[in-house]
C-alpha cells in the first residue's frame, strides 16, 4: 500500500511540474489572463526578419530543433510575417553571465545557462528577457522591442528531444520561449495553447493552436481577426483589463521611457514578470479555477 501512495504522488508532481496558470477562462468564451493588464511587447516589422543565433552548447540535432520551433510560428501565419532569420549550422559561443543585463550586446541569442543568475532561483526552467521602451499605436500602448535573449537553466534541469523522467522537452520550452521572444504573453484561458504558463517533465507541445494564431495576429494587426480578442487585445494595449476597470494602468507618462522585461517559467508553480527588475506580477496555478477549451 505505501508502495502504491508513493507512486500516486510521484504521478501528482510530475502533473503538478513547472505549472503556472491562474486562469478562470469560460467554455466557448475569450477571457483576459491574470496579469492582462501589463502591455504586451511587439517588433516594429521593419526588423524582421530578426537575425537569431543558437548557442554552441546545443548539438547540431538541437539546434535544428530549435530552428524548427522557431518557423512554427511563421508557419502558424502562413509565413504572413518573417519572424525569424537563422543558420543552425553557424552557432555563437555559449553564455554565462551572472547578471542578465550583460546579454544584451549585439545578437539576438538562445543559450544554455549552465551558470544560472543569481537572481533566479533553482526552480526557474527558463527565461526570456526583452529590452524595449512604452510606445503607443491606434491599438493603444506597448513595448517597442529592440533586444531579447532566451535563457535555459541547465544547472539545475534536464533538457532532451526525447525527454524520458524529469527530463524537460527542448522543443516545447523553445516554442513557448519564443512567443514571448516575439511578444506573445501567457495564455491562462485555454489549456491547448502553447502560450499556457504550464509545462511538465516529459510533455511534448510543439505545435501552436488557433488561440495562438489569433492573439499573434491580434497582437500584430495581420487578418483575419478575431473581432472580440481584436477588442481584448486593444484593451490590454492600454494597459487594463477589461474584467476589472479598477486595476487600468495609466502609462500614458511613460511613453519613451527604457524598459527591461523578463518573464521568468518556475518549476514550482509560479510564474514571475518582472519589469526594471521589479517584480510586477506573480501568479500561480489554481487547479480548481482551471477550465480547457480544445482548439485546433
Amino acid at each position: 500500500m505505501q508502495g502504491l501512495i508513493k507512486v500516486f504522488m510521484f504521478s501528482v508532481l510530475i502533473i503538478l511540474g513547472a505549472a503556472c496558470n491562474g486562469g478562470d477562462g469560460e467554455e466557448g468564451g475569450i477571457s483576459l489572463p491574470a496579469g492582462s493588464e501589463r502591455p504586451p511587447g511587439q517588433w516594429p516589422q521593419g526588423d524582421f526578419p530578426l537575425q537569431i543565433k543558437f548557442s554552441d552548447s546545443f548539438s547540431q540535432n538541437e539546434r535544428d530543433a530549435l530552428g524548427s520551433m522557431a518557423q512554427e510560428w511563421e508557419d502558424l501565419i502562413s509565413g504572413e510575417l518573417n519572424f525569424f532569420d537563422f543558420d543552425s549550422s553557424s552557432p555563437t559561443t555559449n553564455k554565462n553571465f551572472s547578471n542578465t543585463d550583460s546579454y544584451r550586446d549585439s545578437e539576438l541569442g538562445i543559450y544554455a545557462g549552465h551558470v544560472w543568475p543569481s537572481q533566479f532561483g533553482t526552480s526557474t526552467l527558463a527565461v526570456t528577457q526583452s529590452f524595449g521602451f512604452y510606445a503607443q499605436d491606434s491599438g493603444g500602448i506597448f513595448v517597442q522591442m529592440v533586444h531579447a535573449d532566451i535563457i535555459f537553466n541547465y544547472q539545475d534541469f534536464n533538457f532532451s528531444l526525447t525527454p524520458f523522467g524529469f527530463e524537460f522537452d527542448l522543443e516545447s520550452v523553445a516554442l513557448h520561449e519564443l512567443g514571448h521572444f516575439i511578444g506573445m504573453k501567457h495564455d491562462d484561458t485555454f489549456q491547448s495553447s502553447v502560450m499556457i504558463p504550464r509545462i511538465s517533465s516529459g510533455v511534448i507541445k510543439r505545435n501552436p493552436t488557433s488561440r495562438d494564431e489569433e492573439v499573434l495576429r491580434s497582437n500584430y494587426r495581420i487578418g483575419p481577426l478575431v473581432d472580440n480578442l481584436e477588442a481584448e487585445v486593444s484593451a490590454l494595449k492600454a494597459g487594463a483589463d477589461i474584467d476589472s476597470e479598477s486595476s487600468r494602468s495609466d502609462l500614458s507618462d511613460k511613453l519613451g521611457e527604457e524598459v527591461k522585461i523578463i518573464i521568468e517559467l518556475k518549476s514550482d508553480g509560479t510564474c514571475n514578470h518582472y519589469e526594471n527588475d521589479v517584480l510586477v506580477h506573480s501568479h500561480k496555478e489554481d487547479i480548481s479555477k482551471f477550465k480547457s477549451k480544445k482548439l485546433n
